[in-house]
């Protein structure tokens, strides 16, 4: 659908954020998510058994900071995403 809209509208859609839209979608049919920012920013939170677990796509060479309250954390990257969201268990 990203694809299509930007063929119609001329806007260009960095594969980033499809990637994260994916994530979000994915995760979200075994639990609730949200966005994080703050002083930090999380791509998605996703809470299981009331423990918030965060999920940070990197597409590049970005700096980024861990928020304190998130215990648990995932940073996936190009070549963590597939195998991650095709092993994970709920």
């Amino acid at each position: 659908m990203y694809k299509v809209f930007s063929y119609y509208t001329k806007e260009k859609v960095l594969e980033e954020n499809v990637v994260e839209s994916l994530a979000c979608g994915h995760l979200s049919r075994v639990s609730e998510t949200y966005f994080w920012k703050n002083k930090s920013e999380i791509d998605i939170v996703a809470v299981k058994n009331k423990e918030q677990i965060g999920f940070e796509i990197k597409w590049g060479f970005k700096t980024w900071k861990k928020p304190k309250h998130l215990k648990k954390m995932f940073v996936l990257d190009k070549e963590k995403i597939p195998l991650f969201f095709s092993s994970i268990v709920w």
